[in-house]
């Protein structure tokens, strides 16, 4: 987790997303959750759009917004597509709650 956060850090985005990718494969849920706005940063910057949505999807939904100087655009982009499946699903208020 320690490579996965330097690579980030230093916008690394095809060292970050190859790390990422091997240990997704074997990570447990609770590592997924640390991984994947990492994971979706580093997605987001290469482009890698069919990876996007299962890292997406690990986000747990209780995921508070910072203000979105503190956000990466990749996980700023998640939590508002977590939001927006919130919204088709009809549940408005919880969406309410994470905007």
């Amino acid at each position: 987790m320690v490579t996965i956060r330097c690579l980030h850090a230093l916008s690394e985005w095809e060292g970050l997303s190859v790390l990422s990718e091997g240990t997704w494969a074997q990570a447990d849920k609770s590592l997924k959750k640390k991984i994947a706005p990492l994971a979706s940063a580093a997605a987001w910057n290469l482009r890698d759009w069919d990876t996007m949505p299962e890292y997406v999807a690990a986000i747990p939904d209780d995921t508070v917004i910072a203000p979105p100087h503190l956000y990466s655009t990749a996980t700023y982009l998640a939590v508002f597509t977590k939001a927006g499946r919130f919204v088709l699903q009809g549940n408005y208020a919880h969406t309410r709650s994470k905007l």
